[in-house]
């Protein structure tokens, strides 16, 4: 699991899709909530989140 912002704690295995998104995020799709399209990786957690992605 890792924490993308201080909404949302995402599953490895629920990552369906990254989109860059403007000034050093990520915008991200999971499978679990098709509803929210809208999760954001943080411009501060950014770093650590691909360190975690490429595992």
């Amino acid at each position: 699991f890792f924490r993308i912002n201080r909404n949302c704690i995402v599953h490895f295995d629920a990552i369906t899709d990254m989109v860059i998104y403007s000034s050093n995020r990520l915008k991200i799709s999971v499978d679990t909530m098709p509803d929210m399209d809208n999760l954001i990786v943080s411009r501060d957690r950014i770093a650590a989140f691909r360190r975690w992605i490429d595992r």
